[in-house]
């Protein structure tokens, strides 16, 4: 959670957060944050893949959720394939997260109408 790529992506969530706080209607899920909860006791890898050959390698033939999830293990990630994308677990926890947000708000708009 620590390496380069996942320090900028908390700089841009915090201006996000800057912006989205200044309108009334927005709410900002911070998918980064829910993840960090999910790793924290656990030993994470920092396998990101950057060869192009591997990325379009993945992109072209890796489409079975059991083999991207082997692979996943493979090399040590989670919730991705590749530090990127996301594997099944990841995709489950994104759904979670946002059916949650959703549900929510569905049920703010029902006692709103009541």
């Amino acid at each position: 959670m620590d390496s380069p790529s996942n320090m900028e992506i908390k700089e841009l969530a915090k201006m996000i957060d800057l912006i989205a706080s200044s309108y009334m209607d927005i709410s900002v899920l911070d998918m980064q944050q829910i993840f960090s909860k999910h790793l924290v006791n656990l030993a994470c890898s920092d396998y990101i893949s950057t060869n192009v050959m591997t990325i379009m390698k993945d992109a072209l033939f890796v489409k079975k959720i059991l083999r991207i999830d082997k692979l996943s293990k493979e090399r040590g990630l989670y919730f991705t394939l590749d530090g990127v994308h996301m594997n099944s677990k990841g995709a489950e926890i994104v759904a979670d997260a946002y059916s949650s947000v959703i549900d929510l708000i569905v049920s703010n708009q029902t006692i709103a109408v009541q």
